[in-house]
């Protein structure tokens, strides 16, 4: 390329980056900007009530796979949603360990290793201290709500009204869940999340299972092979039904499980769940102490 050619393009790079600069420091920051334009603003979001959470650091909150149910017919109503968590401290217990070994006559000498292993993780699920009088603030959609107090073993139960609107939004438009969050310290990176199952059709199909020998191997005639079964060994599936189950829910069916253990076993139970693969549904147990100290009202079973 010449030098004239050069010498020319040189001097319209000057003089563009010129013009650029004049307009820059002009009284009109806003040059480049048509100012008849409508510029959508969205409003400031809303500050957030100030809400004190009664949860310690030592303790936990687990919440338990609910229901949730048009109040009417109608396309617009309200929903009902039950609400149902409980508020524990951890720890191993070796006092209430002993009495869940002498309520279920389980011989820990007679016990294999991993069957051992297994038996203190399930006892110590009782062996818990229970929190009462907590009144635990949940976020569900976009509303922050107080929860009753916590009874003396620990449980809260309650159930909420929501709109139509604030259901469709907390279930992003679906209508099959809803989720919330229990509100913790400004410290605590902790999350305790619940699910809430929704029936938009209050005539819709349902399946009411039992978990015991229906779905679970459990034994529940045999009560040393129960016992055995239920604190001591893997939970294993009845052949067949969580396959049966997963083609009833691709039909939208719900689902609602239901047994004779006690709530201190809602976990591995819903361990179970998932890894065999059954549909997600509400669970419906028992309440249990271990002040309650006799075999049957631990099971419900018939001594």
């Amino acid at each position: 390329m010449n030098r004239p050619l050069l010498f020319v393009l040189g001097l319209l790079v000057l003089v563009v980056v010129a013009v650029l600069a004049t307009m820059l420091n002009s009284q009109e920051p806003n040059a480049f900007i048509d100012q008849n334009a409508k510029v959508p603003v969205k409003p400031a979001p809303k500050p957030e009530p100030k809400v004190n959470s009664p949860i310690k650091s030592d303790e936990q909150v687990l919440f338990y796979p609910t229901l949730g149910w048009p109040t009417d017919n109608k396309p617009d109503a309200d929903w009902e949603i039950e609400i149902h968590g409980y508020i524990f401290e951890a720890g191993n217990h070796a006092a209430g360990v002993k009495l869940v070994r002498e309520l279920t006559g389980i011989d820990e000498a007679k016990l294999a290793p991993e069957e051992l292993k297994i038996f203190q993780q399930r006892a110590e699920l009782f062996a818990v201290d229970h929190e009462r009088g907590k009144a635990i603030p949940i976020r569900i959609g976009e509303r922050i709500v107080t929860l009753p107090e916590s009874e003396a073993n620990g449980h809260i139960q309650t159930r909420l009204r929501l709109t139509h609107t604030e259901v469709k939004a907390a279930s992003n438009g679906k209508f099959r869940e809803l989720t919330f969050e229990a509100i913790l310290p400004k410290r605590d990176a902790r999350t305790f999340t619940g699910t809430v199952h929704l029936a938009p059709q209050l005539s819709g199909w349902h399946v009411i299972s039992d978990i015991d020998d229906t779905i679970k191997i459990s034994q529940v005639r045999d009560k040393p092979e129960l016992m055995l079964n239920t604190f001591c060994r893997p939970f294993r599936p009845v052949p067949g039904m969580a396959k049966l189950y997963r083609s009833w829910a691709a039909d939208r069916v719900r689902f609602h499980y239901v047994s004779a253990s006690p709530w201190q076993l809602y976990s591995p139970l819903a361990a179970f769940i998932r890894e065999q693969d059954f549909p997600a549904g509400s669970f419906h147990m028992k309440l249990f102490r271990l002040q309650d100290r006799t075999r049957t009202s631990l099971f419900g079973l018939q001594e």
